[in-house]
């Protein structure tokens, strides 16, 4: 994981510290799900433009990375926005998240199958998990891309299993590069 981090560190490092980016499009086309009560997370939050959406929907809005450089980036983004957010710089793989906290949950653009179990159990019973990121398809206009970074198709259906689906762009035959969900978790009976 450090070598990623640092990798990401130049990278956030030789951008542009005053660019604003907007949040993903999946994530404004669900805006109607986003009700602003509770606490949201997003996973892997880079420079902040998702969290930074959350905190505006009113959320009390958590961001982690694994880049010091791109969590400074998303302090810098949710200042200029005039929200706050929680950021915290940790290991993904090894971070242990707490169950049944968030009512929205959000990973763009990336993938660690190993996250998995504790990104649905981080889940509130009705909460939200929005998730998107790079699939098989993608391969072949990014020669070099790990294979075990990208999802196969029907991976996300798989993994929500039990969940209501709102949303889903997780086909056998993947028409883009990436593969996206939007699903609720069902409340305990």
């Amino acid at each position: 994981m450090r070598a990623d981090s640092e990798r990401w560190d130049a990278r956030y490092r030789e951008r542009d510290p005053d660019r604003v980016d907007c949040p993903d499009p999946l994530l404004v086309a669900h805006r109607g799900l986003l009700d602003g009560h509770g606490r949201a997370l997003d996973v892997a939050c880079g420079a902040g433009a998702n969290l930074v959406e959350l905190a505006r929907r009113g959320y009390e809005a958590f961001g982690l990375d694994g880049s010091i450089e791109g969590l400074r980036l998303a302090r810098r983004a949710a200042d200029r926005a005039g929200v706050s957010v929680s950021l915290a710089a940790v290991d993904l793989d090894r971070f242990a998240l707490p169950r049944g906290w968030f009512q929205v949950v959000t990973v763009f653009r990336y993938l660690s199958r190993g996250l998995v179990p504790a990104l649905r159990d981080a889940v509130a019973p009705g909460g939200v998990l929005v998730y998107r990121t790079f699939n098989v398809r993608h391969l072949a206009r990014r020669s070099g891309f790990a294979p075990h970074f990208v999802l196969q198709p029907g991976e996300l259906r798989r993994w929500l299993e039990g969940w209501e689906t709102i949303a889903v762009d997780d086909e056998a035959e993947p028409a883009g590069y990436d593969s996206w969900i939007v699903a609720r978790r069902l409340r305990d009976r």
